[in-house]
Parts: C-alpha cells; sequence; structure tokens
C-alpha cells in the first residue's frame, strides 16, 4: 500500500486539490458561459435528431467535442452541468498528463508536481475547464498525443505511432489546429533519417497516417459544407466559407503582435517557476553569446512593444476572470470598471512581462543539451518538435481575424513541456514556488467563483421572471449566452444587438436608458474583493 501511494501520490495529490477547488468554486447551475451555448446547441441536436449539425457559430471542426458531450448527456441526462462535467474531467486528465510527462523528462516527483500545478492553477485553465468551451478538449487530445510520440522518441515503436496519431485525430475533430502536431512529427522524422541514418519505417508509416487523416477530414468537411450559411463561421481546410489571407500587411502584423502577446501569457503561467531563478538566468544571459544576447533582446522588445495591449479578454479581463456579457458592458462598454483594481491590474501584467523575459532567457540561453554532442539527441528531438509545433501555432493565429486570450491554453502548456525538457532546468527552493502557486490558485479560483456567483445570479432572476412573474423570454434581454440559447435559431445575434427592444433587461448598472430600476441582486466578489451588484432594470413606459 505504501508503495502504491508513493508511485501515485503526484496523482493523488493533484486529484485532492482539484476536488477542493471545484468544491470552492462551484460548477453547478444551469445557464451557459462564453461560446459554449453554441457546442451544446449541436449537443442537444445530436441527441434529438441523431444528427451533427455544426450551426453557423462555430469555428472549429467540434465533432468530437460534441460526441464526447453526448456520450454524458445519455448517461446522466442534457444539463449545462452535466456537460461541465464531461470538460472537468478531461481537465484534470490534462494536468495527470503533464504531471506523468514532466516525471519521465526529468525523473524528479517534485519538479514534475509543480509543474503540472503551474498549469493547474493559471486562471486560464481554471475558467475554461470549468465550461463546455472547447479549448479543453482539444488540449487533452493533444498533450496525449505528444505524449505518445514522446514515447516513440524514446523507444520507436509503432504502437506509440499509431496512439500518437489516434489522439490526433481526436483533436483534430475539436480543432483544425492539430494538424501541427503530426507535421512536426513527421519533421523530426525526417531530420532523424538524414542525420542519424535512422531507417524510414516510422517516416513512412506517419506520413501514410497523416494523410490518411486529411481525407478523413476531406470528407467530414464536405458533408458539412452544404449546412452551412454564407455567414457561417466555420474555417475549414478543404471547405470553407471565410476566405483566410496570408499576403496582406495585416497578417504580419498579426504575427508579432500575437506571438508576443503569447509570449505574455506563457509569462504569466510559468512566472512561479522561473522567478526563483532571477538571478541565474540574468547572469547566463550576461555571460552568452553575443547572437543570444541579440535574440533574446529581439524578443523582449517585442514583448514591450505589446505590453500595452495585454490582457486581450475573453477569459482574463480588468482584474477578474470570465466573459461578462451583459447589454451595458458588452455593447455599450459602460460599468465595465467593477470588476477593476489598478493594483491588482498591474501585478498581473507586470508579472507576466517578467514571467515572458524569464522564460526568453531560459529558452535561448540553454537551447542546446550540453551533455551530449549530438546536437539531434533524444532530448532535443522532443525539444525541437515542441518547437515547431509552437511555430506553426503562432502562424495559423496570425491567419485568422479573431484572436482571444483562450487560444494561449495550449500554447503556454507546451511552452512549459518545451523548458521542462531543458537538461538544466532545475526547481530549487520548492517550498517559495508553492507560496506563490498558492497566491496564484486563490485568484484563479475564487475569481472563477465570482464568474459563476455572476451567472447563478443572473439565472436566478430570469427564473424568478420567466416562472413566478409569467414574463415570456421574449421580453428579457439576459446578456449575450442567454439570447442566443434562447433564440439561436431565430437570429440570436441580431436579437442581442436589439437592446432597447425588450421590457427587461439584467445590467450591472442604471444608467441605461431608456430604462429604471426595480431590483438590486447584491453577490460576493472576491477579485476585487466587495460587494457587487447585477440590476433588474425596466423598460419605461411611453
Amino acid at each position: 500500500m505504501k508503495l502504491f501511494f508513493s508511485t501515485y501520490r503526484n496523482s493523488f495529490i493533484i486529484i485532492l486539490f482539484f476536488i477542493l477547488a471545484e468544491w470552492i468554486i462551484n460548477p453547478i447551475g444551469e445557464f451557459s458561459l462564453n461560446d459554449d451555448w453554441a457546442y451544446a446547441k449541436s449537443v442537444e441536436t445530436y441527441i434529438h435528431k441523431g444528427c451533427f449539425e455544426i450551426g453557423y457559430w462555430p469555428a472549429m471542426t467540434l465533432y468530437a467535442h460534441v460526441l464526447w458531450g453526448v456520450l454524458f448527456v445519455k448517461i446522466f441526462g442534457f444539463s449545462f452541468t452535466v456537460l461541465r462535467f464531461s470538460i472537468l474531467l478531461l481537465g484534470l486528465g490534462s494536468i495527470l498528463i503533464i504531471q506523468k510527462l514532466a516525471f519521465q523528462i526529468t525523473q524528479n516527483r517534485q519538479t514534475a508536481l509543480l509543474s503540472s500545478l503551474v498549469i493547474f492553477v493559471s486562471p486560464l485553465f481554471m475558467n475554461l475547464s470549468n465550461s463546455y468551451m472547447t479549448d479543453v478538449s482539444f488540449l487533452f487530445s493533444v498533450l496525449a498525443s505528444v505524449y505518445f510520440f514522446y514515447q516513440c522518441f524514446y523507444t520507436d515503436k509503432l504502437k506509440y505511432v499509431y496512439l500518437g496519431f489516434l489522439f490526433y485525430v481526436i483533436a483534430l475533430f475539436v480543432r483544425q489546429l492539430a494538424v501541427t502536431v503530426p507535421l512536426a512529427f513527421i519533421a523530426i522524422c525526417l531530420l532523424d533519417v538524414v542525420f542519424n541514418k535512422t531507417t524510414l519505417k516510422l517516416l513512412v508509416v506517419s506520413m501514410a497516417l497523416f494523410f490518411g487523416s486529411l481525407v478523413i477530414l476531406f470528407f467530414f468537411e464536405k458533408s458539412i459544407y452544404p449546412s452551412l450559411s454564407d455567414f457561417s463561421s466555420y474555417q475549414g481546410i478543404f471547405f470553407s466559407k471565410s476566405k483566410i489571407q496570408i499576403t496582406s500587411l495585416d497578417f504580419f502584423d498579426n504575427l508579432y503582435k500575437r506571438f508576443s502577446l503569447l509570449l505574455l501569457y506563457v509569462g504569466l503561467t510559468v512566472f512561479p517557476i522561473l522567478i526563483i531563478n532571477i538571478k541565474t538566468l540574468f547572469i547566463d544571459a550576461y555571460n552568452s553569446s553575443l547572437i543570444r544576447k541579440g535574440l533574446a533582446l529581439l524578443f523582449i522588445i517585442l514583448i514591450c512593444v505589446v505590453y500595452h495591449l495585454f490582457p486581450i479578454g475573453n477569459v482574463l479581463y480588468n482584474s477578474g476572470i470570465g466573459l461578462e456579457t451583459t447589454p451595458d458592458t458588452f455593447h455599450f462598454k459602460m460599468n465595465i470598471e467593477h470588476t477593476y483594481n489598478p493594483i491588482l491590474f498591474e501585478t498581473i501584467r507586470v508579472i507576466s512581462l517578467l514571467g515572458a523575459t524569464l522564460f526568453i532567457l531560459q529558452i535561448i540561453n540553454h537551447s542546446k543539451d550540453k551533455a551530449s554532442e549530438n546536437w539531434f539527441s533524444q532530448k532535443n528531438k522532443f525539444s525541437l518538435f515542441i518547437g515547431l509545433i509552437l511555430l506553426a501555432y503562432v502562424f495559423l493565429f496570425a491567419m485568422f481575424s479573431s484572436f482571444y486570450d483562450r487560444y494561449a491554453l495550449s500554447f503556454f502548456s507546451l511552452a512549459l513541456l518545451l523548458m521542462v525538457n531543458q537538461i538544466n532546468f532545475k526547481l530549487n527552493k520548492p517550498r517559495f514556488v508553492m507560496i506563490v502557486l498558492f497566491i496564484y490558485s486563490l485568484f484563479s479560483i475564487l475569481a472563477t467563483k465570482d464568474y459563476f456567483n455572476y451567472n447563478r445570479i443572473k439565472e436566478n432572476i430570469i427564473t424568478d421572471l420567466t416562472q413566478h412573474r409569467h414574463v415570456k423570454v421574449d421580453d428579457i434581454h439576459g446578456g449575450f449566452e442567454f439570447m442566443m440559447w434562447n433564440f439561436y435559431e431565430k437570429d440570436g445575434w441580431n436579437r442581442y444587438w436589439d437592446h432597447r427592444g425588450y421590457n427587461y433587461q439584467i445590467t450591472f448598472g442604471e444608467n441605461l436608458e431608456p430604462y429604471h430600476t426595480i431590483e438590486k441582486h447584491p453577490y460576493r466578489r472576491y477579485f476585487p474583493f466587495k460587494v457587487d451588484t447585477l440590476y433588474l432594470i425596466k423598460k419605461d413606459e411611453e
């Protein structure tokens, strides 16, 4: 028994921390969050009609994500809570994979545990894992694929190639961005043939599996394309209503801005395990070659140039977490200061800048496996593999018009693995790291709790109006998610922007004309710490 606990100690700690965090957050509630109403609609359609309909809102393939939700709904019945818990399980699985992979890389249980907790307590992960958004299901599939490809690097066994491609295909049918993973793996296999004179077996099998996956994707996109409307958001590789431009100046502008912003999100995430080595990192940078100094300075300048844009929003706003979509905050940009605390806000931004700087120094100063004369050693293979995925991500991110902070989740998770894989990455002063992680967890957990408190109060107001006062749903403006869920098939987008066409609205302020306040609903907010208020306002009689 003692041996069993010792072997799986990290997993037990992660599971207990996960249970504690969710007990505090209390993710139960029949309301949609952010864009997950659209994905829940596809689940509902699948249950009722027995077929997959992507709708006009999602831009990703979505199919595997919907099937995962359908599996849980078949067992437990349809509800947002059930769908949310389906993703929470994948979130827990993602952290366990990172812990397992970090241990195999470092052979240090403490380093592996702290590395996985860094992702767990990050505000983006905490928020997104408590929703039915696609970000965590995509992350889980990508991490599983990366894990098996890592095993292949050290064993050259075909079974790991098959398993890696299996999870890649699952990820591909959540989001098209997954194509970056097998492309990077094939590139490594090709380099292995050239430099290490290995057999062509892995390369040939990988290319065959990759092209096979593209054939499957082709027929999938061909099958759903006829159902896409002209204003559909779907961005397919073969069939798409949205045109992708890579020749305009906007692409290059996006390229450096989005890459730099992604680095800032990496910095916010890895800060707890890099701050302990701040002195060493700057000394190493000072003693490094002129080329390395120049590269480090270039990237630091890039993140400083876009610093004023951070954070870009969708999950991390001002000093809190979670998308607020009441008509006053989302449309008029009014009453947004209720989540703002200048000290906390600037602290988050400074931590991100410092963390990104330290990450750049860590990667550039220690990018070579000094323990081996072979630059293409097994350890460097994996670093190059992750690096190629990250570069491909940035290129794809620059091609699309929309860009949100939640897209950084997979990026900074892989960036952490890249950093952990370096031979001289060490976690000294683990107690100090735990203190910083504890502070991070307080923010992420309690700010996510704020997000649920806000949505729960809003849902209670709507329930009271519809069930006890017999107000029709058509007469209530309950925010973006509410409008889209209830009127998706009835032009919900235009209904949302028709902000004065309803007798009742829910807002964060009283200053929306021609409405007057009829009820105030206070609730506890932890970040910033205050009693916040939601207002039920009614249209003035003409």
